[in-house]
């Protein structure tokens, strides 16, 4: 089989795989090919897919490598190397990019501005609202605690035309319950959280956050029969969809 051939098979295996350990063994592999064959094309398409497998391996260093690869040969190109090949987005990948910065005690607040400037590039490269920005500027401005700019940006958000990147209505109230929590001001966020549960149905995409998040407000506000019911209302969905969530959240249904 020609080697070009067998890099991509790698990568619709990649997507086939049914465990995060093992589409990372399949992409690391499609990776070293294509940069073996000196074949950029695949090399992009294969560290694409890879940004979003190293989050859910908890492989920061690589989920970073790989974003600042695929974005520096995006604008330089981005007819070669386009922002979306099938289901996978460099835009939807780079709005969560700052807050994975943010979260990193060993970068700076100049790194964090960096990667927001770089957003919104692609944002403008890509024609796109301002949404994408603002929705990456929240994340980081909640990480960091800075109340101003939360109340700032959440505004600008409510004024904003919906698009793609705009949070659900439910994700809404997540976002306040969270905003809230990060404050210390629990008693709200429960009561914020008692207004996501209570809707007729959740986002699927921030369900498990919620269910992870509201656990410790719940305990905070003496609220154990809440606590339980989210507890095991959110057990039962990890063991249904363990293999979809993000490696942050999948340690809180066994901690303690």
């Amino acid at each position: 089989m020609q080697p070009q051939k067998h890099c991509a098979r790698l990568l619709i295996a990649a997507e086939q795989a049914t465990s995060p350990a093992l589409t990372r063994v399949i992409l690391d592999e499609a990776v070293t090919l294509a940069d073996a064959l000196g074949d950029e094309s695949l090399g992009y398409a294969a560290r694409l897919t890879l940004i979003s497998a190293a989050a859910d391996t908890c492989d920061t260093t690589t989920r970073l490598s790989a974003f600042d690869w695929c974005v520096s040969r995006h604008l330089s190109n981005p007819t070669v190397y386009p922002a979306s090949i099938a289901t996978i987005d460099l835009l939807n990948e780079s709005v969560l990019i700052p807050e994975v910065v943010a979260r990193n005690a060993s970068c700076s607040l100049a790194s964090i501005t960096n990667e927001l400037a770089r957003l919104q590039s692609l944002v403008d490269a890509n024609g796109q609202a301002p949404t994408a920005g603002l929705y990456a500027r929240l994340k980081v401005a909640r990480v960091t605690r800075q109340p101003g700019e939360l109340e700032s940006i959440t505004a600008l958000l409510h004024n904003a035309a919906p698009d793609r990147y705009t949070p659900c209505p439910t994700c809404n109230h997540l976002r306040v319950a969270l905003d809230f929590a990060a404050a210390e001001r629990f008693a709200e966020s429960a009561a914020a959280f008692d207004v996501y549960f209570d809707a007729t149905s959740q986002c699927a995409a921030c369900l498990p956050e919620a269910y992870a998040r509201s656990l410790s407000v719940y305990l905070a506000t003496r609220q154990p029969s809440k606590h339980r019911v989210r507890t095991n209302a959110g057990t039962n969905l990890f063991d249904r969809t363990r293999a979809s969530w993000p490696c942050s959240l999948r340690t809180w249904s066994t901690a303690g």
